[in-house]
């Protein structure tokens, strides 16, 4: 194994990808402020992050599982066991979130008189999300651990954004400018790129795995999945608190504002989700086969990388920031202090990049659980406390603090388990400071 030609190649592969992904949903964002104004918007994002939420329970922490399991059955050739894999996953992966989706439709019926009209039905409609997206993301886990790499990513990532703003196009060519036509195009697009990427799945699996019997059984999958769908859950539900929470206490114009810079901050992880997406199966497998010198291979040099390209973006955004919030509108000015924050987290999210993968990938999934609950909690603690005071800087201020109190305490376990070093610090340096963090967040797990 090459570790530094496939991260490389890989990559810049996929940063390539997401280069041009940004591109489209630049213009995709750029075209849903203008045309819905602050709080259209804000009502759209609402119900995108409520359904992205709800979505990560009808997983049932099966996305990381298969991942793991296809990404180890394809080293060691066990082609029943990915065949069963895929099977059993998509199977109880759908009974989960079609229950989940009727139980949400069901009160959303039972307090329809309490919810605002538009909001009642965006969410209605919304809700078709939950499904659409559990399946969609087994289908790209399992391509990433066949090391479709580009593949995985192409159709929520290109498909979707692009498939929406025809929608928008069509839709402000009709005069439909209301959040419920927004959310509805969403879903549509969302349906296209599931059926393109069951396509794209169904070319990438190897011809002995057509022809393999299944031989893994139901309960060895959910023995890894289960504590995985805690921890997972966690995660999503740590990335949602904040907008989720403004929404509580804030006016949906300061949801739609704060949903778009969100939205900006995330371009400075686009080089560590370059890099994840080849590294998550080769730690997989490295793993499986006994390498320990390759696993610190891949994470020092994903650190680097990652690190390096977080800081380049963060420099743009000092200099461009408040101009390029303008480009989407007078009332979106005012996101340029909460986009700084959110930077300066992704920083540090890029600096201890495999971190978790390192954890939920090696078998240690029940303290990657534990560590998540406890930054979920002091997230919510955060954000209950700062919104309503400082509003949308609250909000930011609460999820970086938390943030970093979860990387520090994540690369503590890594190092104390894997014995593997998954940042740029010395190891001296890192002990002090993860077991200082250890023990303000939490202590012992």
């Amino acid at each position: 194994m090459n570790v530094r030609r496939d991260l490389v190649r890989g990559s810049t592969s996929a940063l390539g990808f997401q280069g041009f992904e940004l591109a489209l949903n630049y213009a995709l964002h750029l075209m849903l402020a203008v045309w819905l104004s602050a709080t259209g918007y804000g009502i759209y994002a609402f119900v995108v992050a409520l359904g992205r939420l709800l979505s990560v329970f009808g997983q049932v922490g099966l996305h990381t599982a298969v991942m793991r399991f296809v990404a180890a059955s394809r080293a060691q050739e066990a082609w029943g066991r990915l065949r069963g894999v895929l099977s059993i996953s998509n199977r109880v992966a759908l009974t989960a979130s079609l229950t989940i989706l009727a139980i949400v439709e069901a009160a959303i019926w039972l307090y329809a008189e309490s919810i605002d009209d538009t909001l009642r039905a965006s969410m209605q409609i919304g809700m078709l999300l939950v499904p659409l997206a559990v399946l969609s993301g087994l289908r790209q886990r399992a391509l990433r651990g066949l090391k479709w790499f580009i593949a995985s990513q192409l159709p929520e990532n290109i498909v979707v954004p692009a498939a929406m703003i025809v929608g928008v196009l069509l839709a402000q060519a009709w005069g439909a400018d209301t959040p419920v036509v927004a959310v509805t195009i969403r879903v549509a697009a969302v349906a296209l790129a599931f059926v393109l990427g069951t396509v794209l799945l169904v070319r990438a699996l190897p011809a002995q795995v057509r022809q393999a019997r299944p031989e893994i059984a139901v309960r060895e999958v959910l023995s890894v999945s289960v504590p995985m769908m805690f921890g997972t859950s966690m995660q999503i539900m740590f990335t949602k608190t904040d907008t989720l929470m403004l929404g509580f206490f804030n006016p949906m114009a300061d949801v739609g504002v704060y949903s778009l810079v969100a939205q900006i901050a995330l371009v400075a992880s686009f080089g560590r989700l370059a890099i994840n997406v080849i590294a998550h199966p080769l730690i997989a497998e490295a793993y499986a086969t006994g390498r320990q010198g390759v696993l610190q291979r891949v994470v020092s040099l994903a650190s680097l990388g990652a690190t390096a390209y977080g800081l380049v973006v963060c420099a743009g955004v000092v200099v461009f920031g408040g101009w390029f919030l303008g480009t989407f509108g007078a009332d979106f000015r005012a996101g340029l202090t909460p986009l700084l924050v959110l930077l300066a987290a992704e920083v540090v999210k890029n600096v201890f990049c495999l971190a978790e993968p390192l954890l939920t990938m090696t078998a240690y999934q029940v303290i990657f659980s534990r560590i998540v609950f406890g930054a979920v909690l002091l997230n919510v603690v955060l954000n209950a406390l700062l919104i309503p005071a400082y509003g949308m800087t609250g909000a930011a201020v609460a999820t970086a603090i938390a943030t970093i109190a979860w990387k520090l305490v994540s690369a503590y376990f890594v190092v104390r388990h894997l014995r593997i070093n998954p940042t740029l610090a010395t190891r001296r340096v890192l002990d002090r400071v993860a077991r200082q963090a250890a023990a303000t967040v939490g202590g012992r797990w």
